[in-house]
């Protein structure tokens, strides 16, 4: 989840007759949501800023200040919350940086230490090497044939190309 305030453009979808609102603040939020993983909450820099103030009793009132409920703002004091800052990540489409926190519930404070030391949204992608696709590709046809009562012949080697054997017979020389 990620969160971030601000004001946005409301306006009435033709189609479902529903809102849909527009604006930077709704992109911004997009995106910290994007940087967030399963089950954590990311939120910007002006969201810490009201949390500090509203929740934590320290720092200046913000423009939102006044209009955050005080039994909302009661019951999140009695949960607790712990603040992890991440600091600056670039969004994707926005030019500056945004710095960003994790939050969680007192009580879930020990789920930022959960998983694989620096993983990152990039490295979460496994990189196969084309003798692994090709294995994977005989698993995926051997449990096609399974369920679907299929039957597929093993291809037979090819013959490789005249480049492939001269540079074969380089080596072997």
């Amino acid at each position: 989840m990620g969160i971030h305030c601000g004001t946005p453009s409301p306006e009435p979808d033709p189609i479902t007759n529903r809102m849909d609102y527009f604006g930077s603040m709704v992109n911004r939020s997009a995106r910290i949501c994007g940087n967030a993983g399963g089950g954590e909450i990311m939120c910007s820099a002006e969201i810490l800023r009201e949390i500090n103030y509203s929740i934590n009793r320290n720092g200046r009132e913000t423009e939102y200040s006044k209009f955050q409920p005080p039994q909302a703002i009661d019951e999140i004091r009695q949960m607790g919350v712990h603040i992890v800052d991440v600091g600056e990540v670039k969004l994707k489409g926005l030019e500056v940086p945004e710095n960003i926190s994790l939050l969680y519930p007192s009580q879930l404070a020990g789920r930022q230490n959960w998983g694989p030391e620096g993983t990152t949204t990039s490295s979460s992608r496994v990189q196969f090497s084309v003798e692994q696709m090709r294995e994977l590709g005989l698993i995926c046809l051997r449990l096609e044939t399974l369920t679907t009562l299929r039957i597929f012949k093993v291809m037979p080697e090819r013959k490789g190309s005249i480049q492939t054997l001269s540079l074969e017979n380089d080596l072997a020389e």
